[in-house]
């Protein structure tokens, strides 16, 4: 994947930035006018103040910082800068309406982290009891040939690392020598443009499915290069469904693959895997091919190009018994085209899953218009946070069913994975 001219890029998103002032609704209708003018005021002077720069450094710099902000205001509904008196592990609160930023609660962020703190205490303590098993969990975790094989991002391994051997110091517990040479292999590493993330199968001592993913949420002009929460949380919600309910199912705005190709793997069906930019296409068929769903024979698995927004379902000839699509509500002007699409692919599948994080309610409020114009109807809606999911549309949804997820996702913000079953109207 080459990497596009500094200069083209800035033009680029120059122009990615004035369209989504355009597009911009903000989280308070009345506020929608002023902030599209922020949005446009801040971008004319943050350019012109760097006109000048030929520093290629300091330029691939500012770059990098507007794909983030890009990411943050598409993603999140947030238009302004990060504050920079808010600690670095804070994060935002996409719920308040009152405050720009709000500082998220310890307590709140701690539940997010939950597992791996209750994993590392209950290592810690097999460890107390047994000399022998920290060396054991080194050889079988940290140095095993399924992590060290495997391009998997640097930092995090170096940061869990970290976490356990603090847990370990903090308790008075030995620590064998081949932890502190592999942290010490990792912090002589640097992470590529690209990374891995695995999956494991049921009983955790297989990879169920293995994705490369971009280092950068934004990177070369989309966001469909990185793996998302709803990704992960739609791929965990099929741990539930029954394998022989779907042979082939539609996945809509893959992106990195996950949730389709995780869902194929597991349930053993096929699996239609969709995009529109070249890049994600062109990962996406990496994906495909490094889990075995396309190539050597394979004929239930393949990767098209499908545009939302110029779509003729008589050239469309993947038959499906289920359509799928994750993360795909957070820009409001796509929204009448996806639900169109939905729409008729519902004429021949049983059903659509859509798997939306709850970053801005505005955009799910507007998805959920456009639904009931696209004449659809949804006929179950589930929560799932912290490791248990809420159904909304019944009496009963006070009442939580827990079921901790195989597609881990961590972010610095918190929010829920909101599940639309969706059916054509009769």
């Amino acid at each position: 994947m080459n990497p596009v001219p500094q200069r083209q890029r800035v033009i680029q998103l120059y122009r990615q930035i004035l369209k989504l002032a355009k597009n911009w609704k903000a989280k308070e209708e009345p506020n929608t006018i002023t902030e599209r003018q922020q949005i446009i005021a801040e971008a004319r002077q943050t350019f012109r103040e760097h006109k000048q720069e030929t520093d290629p450094l300091i330029i691939g710099k500012l770059i990098y910082k507007a794909e983030q902000r890009i990411v943050q205001a598409e993603h999140y509904g947030i238009p302004h800068a990060r504050p920079e008196y808010l600690p670095p592990d804070t994060a935002y609160s996409v719920r308040t309406k009152t405050q720009n930023f709000q500082k998220m609660s310890r307590k709140r962020k701690t539940e997010r982290d939950g597992p791996i703190h209750k994993l590392i205490e209950k290592l810690v303590e097999k460890c107390r009891e047994n000399s022998e098993f920290a060396e054991e969990l080194s050889n079988d975790v940290f140095n095993s040939e399924m992590v060290t094989s495997h391009n998997i991002r640097y930092q995090f391994q170096t940061n869990v690392i970290k976490r356990f051997l603090s847990a370990l110091e903090k308790e008075d517990v030995p620590v064998p020598d081949s932890i502190f040479d592999r942290l010490g292999v990792l912090l002589g590493l640097k992470d590529g443009e690209f990374v891995e993330k695995l999956y494991l199968d049921e009983k955790g001592d297989k990879v169920l499915a293995n994705f490369s993913e971009s280092v950068n949420q934004l990177s070369m002009g989309t966001t469909g290069l990185s793996v998302w929460q709803a990704s992960c949380d739609l791929a965990n919600l099929f741990r539930l469904i029954p394998s022989n309910q779907y042979s082939r199912i539609v996945e809509l705005g893959s992106g990195c693959g996950v949730s389709g190709i995780a869902i194929a793997k597991m349930k053993n069906c096929g699996v239609v895997l969709t995009d529109y930019d070249d890049n994600v296409l062109k990962l996406l068929k990496e994906n495909a091919e490094k889990n075995g769903l396309i190539g050597d024979g394979e004929e239930n698995s393949n990767v098209r190009c499908l545009d939302w927004c110029n779509f003729d379902l008589t050239k469309w000839k993947e038959p499906a018994d289920l359509v799928i699509a994750a993360d795909v509500v957070y820009d409001s002007a796509l929204l009448p085209s996806l639900c169109n699409v939905l729409r008729l692919l519902l004429r021949h599948s049983k059903a659509a899953i859509v798997a939306c994080t709850l970053r801005n309610e505005g955009s799910i409020s507007c998805f959920e218009h456009h639904l009931k114009c696209s004449q659809l109807e949804v006929v179950e809606k589930i929560e799932y946070e912290y490791g248990e999911y809420r159904l909304e549309s019944t009496e009963n949804s006070d009442e939580f069913y827990a079921h901790p997820s195989h597609f881990p996702f961590f972010s610095t913000i918190q929010t829920p994975t909101i599940f639309f079953n969706i059916q054509a109207k009769k």
